[in-house]
């Protein structure tokens, strides 16, 4: 069950974050619930009751929901396993969890320089590489053709 705790018993208790919606969406209820109460059963003559339903509103049923569904909310957050550590393996699971991040750290640097290599910018090492590769075979086209050069001087012209 994805999202599920687990309660002191090790049974499912409800999904938090659905109860925590359900707790909204009856919040949302009982608010325009009893803003329709207020508006409708107002002795203020200036305030159009033109849409009161003929049947008088009545916010205690939504009232009683919203409370049900707190307590729903609150006796599920009370029920997870919290896993209560003791300080040293407090310490300890600390110690792990920054020994990870400072390793997450080096492997992101290490990454990054990577991914500058792949993308060839120009100060990359790959890019040093390429100019390089470029250098040496332009030498060596050169040499090849004062070399031939050469030779078809010596052999043409003396």
């Amino acid at each position: 069950m994805a999202n599920s705790y687990l309660t002191k018993t090790g049974e499912p208790s409800a999904n938090i974050f659905d109860l925590e919606q359900d707790v909204i969406a009856k919040l949302n209820i009982f608010n325009s619930t009893y803003a329709e109460y207020i508006r409708c059963n107002s002795t203020n003559t200036s305030i159009n009751k033109a849409r009161c339903p003929t049947n008088p509103v009545n916010p205690q049923q939504a009232q009683k929901n919203v409370n049900d569904a707190i307590a729903r909310l609150s006796d599920a957050l009370r029920s997870i396993n919290h896993n209560s550590d003791s300080p040293v393996q407090y310490d300890a699971s600390y110690n792990e969890i920054t020994q990870n991040y400072k390793n997450v750290q080096q492997l992101r640097a290490s990454l990054d320089l990577k991914m500058k290599d792949l993308e060839n910018e120009d100060r990359s090492l790959s890019h040093i590489y390429q100019s390089k590769t470029d250098a040496t075979v332009y030498a060596g086209i050169l040499w090849t053709v004062l070399a031939s050069s050469l030779v078809y001087y010596v052999f043409v012209k003396l």
